[in-house]
Formats: structure tokens, C-alpha cells, sequence
């Protein structure tokens, strides 16, 4: 009867419990692991942080090249006044010269009427 209560208690601790070497041999294991799995959060937190800066570096860029458009815009309108001033220049020009030589017609339609 001994050797049988001795043949249950091993059955129960052998269900129940692990060895001291089973134990460090799954501490071992599950050590390695959570280096893996501590390199791979490493990896990805570099990764995120990466991609955050490249997000902040890509808003920077849209307002740098908004800024451009407004600027080109306003560079535009410059040009554009300036392109008009010698437009005006020459109307008034001709308008000038119209006027002196309609005015020299009507004086000489005038100083030869009155004669």
C-alpha cells in the first residue's frame, strides 16, 4: 500500500506541478521571447517615430509651397501692372498725336475760314 500511495502522490504532482529544470528551461524560453519581442517593439517605435517626422517635414512642405503659390500670385499681379504701364504710356501717346493733329486740322480749317 505504500508504494501505491507513493505511485498517487507522484501521478498528482506530476499533473500539478513542473520540475525546477522544466521551470528554468520555460523561464529561459520565454525570456528569449520577450527580447524578441522587446527588439521588434523597439524596431516599431523607431518606425512610428520615423514616420512622424516625415508627416511634420510633409506639412511643412505644403505650407512652404502654399506660401509660394500666394507669393507667385502676388508676383503676378506686379507683372502684370508693370506690363500694363507701357500700354498706357503708348494710348497716350497716340491719343496725344490724334489730338495735335486734330487740333492743327481744326486751326487750319479755322485761320482758313476767317481769312
Amino acid at each position: 500500500m505504500g508504494n501505491y500511495v507513493l505511485f498517487l502522490l507522484g501521478a498528482i504532482m506530476s499533473e500539478e506541478y513542473i520540475t525546477r529544470a522544466e521551470h528554468n528551461e520555460y523561464s529561459k524560453r520565454m525570456e528569449k521571447e520577450h527580447e524578441g519581442q522587446n527588439a521588434r517593439i523597439s524596431a516599431l517605435e523607431k518606425a512610428v517615430e520615423s514616420i512622424n517626422q516625415i508627416t511634420i517635414n510633409v506639412e511643412r512642405l505644403a505650407i512652404s509651397m502654399e506660401n509660394m503659390t500666394k507669393e507667385l500670385e502676388r508676383q503676378g499681379k506686379r507683372l502684370d501692372a508693370i506690363e500694363e504701364t507701357p500700354k498706357k504710356r503708348w494710348e497716350t501717346i497716340v491719343a496725344a498725336i490724334l489730338a495735335g493733329i486734330v487740333g492743327f486740322a481744326l486751326n487750319a480749317i479755322i485761320t482758313g475760314a476767317i481769312k
